[in-house]
């Protein structure tokens, strides 16, 4: 396997002065969003990722020659930080048992997609290209509604079998793709105000609760008052805004919204209502204990019921016991993640540290193997590039780039909040993650054309 993707990497990199930038990205996306496609025909789809990887990593050195042999001045949104990352990488792989793969793989996990941005960023597209890259990934996500409705014809709500066209397996997407999609879609129904838009943002609720997501329920309205506020916050301050009898028109739409909504999708799946089947009764009792076990569930038998709220303390207890510098700087890159290059790292979480389902978010994944030091830096990046969109936010006087750039700041909530509270999907995850990366790269060279 290893000779096979070395071969892929090399014909990568010849072929690649061949092929025209704008076909090489779309081929990045293609490629991440048919990983799904691939394992349901029985094929590995690992070689899918690492050719979209080498494409990625082509793409990014081909414009760090050109920039250096050239007389354009390349942009780096964060790239101080990223620096000072890679040394607290090698810092903290310096004083831990790692082997040089683990390494190599963490820093490729966490960078490929900063990559992308920066290749990305610093392309010359028209804004037609832009545009057309924007369409494509509407087509891309438009398919995963179609996908899983032909999953839920043949084997209705289930957490395996296919999440869309982007994997079998990875449940977390079911949460976090609809929530991405959803925030571009609150973005338009804000500015547009078309009823087309509401009902795609429950065709992706649907999609999360196929999916037997349940959490999709809470985080939908969440969402939607996030990006309510950013807009609303846009030209004035929130102690005035407060005041505004608009504003409080704009609350009360949304609550009555998020009410309908979460009665709707707590009717239609059977766990979040007590009669236990689609159309059963609502019950706020009902969702309000659910909701609390989730979060808060713990048992000394099963590690598996870890709750979210419980996590965090459990963690900084488990990597404290190996000494106080550790807390800083990790247990070392590459320490617990998952992949075929290293089998023994399958299930280590859980089997050598003892930490569940409930402690796999993002910001828990970063934390143990690169410590406090680490996973500041870490966040800086993708905290840049949304102080970046929001710059662009407030002062262009375009309805679209408005809208594309409060769709862009939802989708760093999404991108947050899972990373907080959910999962480390938003570095797994390749297709999502390059989308996420993408759109305020394009989003920022659109508004630069103006």
């Amino acid at each position: 396997m290893i000779y096979l993707l070395i071969l892929l990497a090399s014909l990568t990199w010849v072929l690649l002065p061949y092929i025209s930038k704008h076909l090489s990205y779309f081929l990045v996306f293609t490629l991440l969003f048919s990983q799904g496609l691939v394992e349901l025909a029985g094929i590995n789809s690992a070689y899918l990722k690492f050719g979209s990887e080498i494409l990625i990593l082509s793409l990014f050195l081909r414009q760090l020659i050109s920039g250096f042999t050239g007389s354009g001045k390349l942009e780096f949104t964060g790239f101080t930080y990223y620096c000072l990352f890679l040394i607290v990488i090698f810092l903290s792989a310096l004083f831990n048992p790692v082997n040089l793969i683990e390494i190599i793989l963490f820093i490729k996990s966490v960078s490929i997609y900063y990559f992308l941005y920066i290749a990305l960023i610093n392309e010359d597209f028209s804004k037609k290209n832009i545009q057309r890259f924007i369409a494509f990934f509407i087509v891309l996500f438009a398919i995963q509604l179609v996908a899983v409705g032909i999953k839920f014809s043949i084997i209705g709500i289930s957490e395996k079998g296919g999440i869309g066209t982007l994997s079998l397996s990875s449940g977390s997407l079911s949460t976090i793709l609809p929530l991405f999609a959803c925030a571009y879609l609150i973005a338009s129904y804000i500015y547009t105000k078309e009823i087309k838009y509401i009902v795609l943002i429950v065709c992706f609720a649907l999609f999360g609760l196929i999916g037997h997501k349940r959490a999709i329920v809470f985080y939908i309205p969440l969402i939607f008052l996030i990006i309510q506020t950013i807009y609303s916050l846009r030209d004035v301050s929130f102690l005035r805004l407060i005041k505004q009898k608009s504003f409080i028109i704009n609350m009360g739409k949304f609550v009555l919204l998020s009410i309908l909504i979460v009665y709707g999708l707590v009717r239609a799946h059977p766990t979040l209502n007590p009669d236990d089947k689609i159309g059963g009764e609502f019950s706020f009792a009902f969702l309000m204990d659910y909701s609390t076990e989730y979060l808060t569930q713990k048992s000394i038998t099963n590690p598996y019921v870890l709750g979210r709220t419980e996590a965090p303390a459990v963690v900084l207890k488990k990597v404290s016991e190996y000494g106080p510098s550790h807390i800083l700087i990790g247990l070392g890159p590459g320490e617990i993640l998952e992949s075929s290059f290293l089998p023994k790292n399958e299930e280590k979480l859980l089997n050598e540290y003892g930490i569940g389902y409930g402690g796999r978010t993002g910001l828990i994944y970063i934390f143990m193997q690169v410590g406090l030091i680490g996973t500041f830096l870490f966040f800086m990046i993708p905290f840049l590039i949304y102080r970046r969109i929001d710059h662009i936010f407030k002062n262009t006087n375009s309805t679209y780039i408005q809208t594309l750039a409060l769709g862009c700041l939802g989708s760093f909530m999404v991108y947050f909040i899972d990373m907080f509270t959910y999962s480390p999907i938003m570095i797994e995850a390749g297709a999502l993650v390059a989308v996420f990366f993408a759109m305020p790269a394009l989003i920022i060279q659109y508004y630069n054309q103006n």
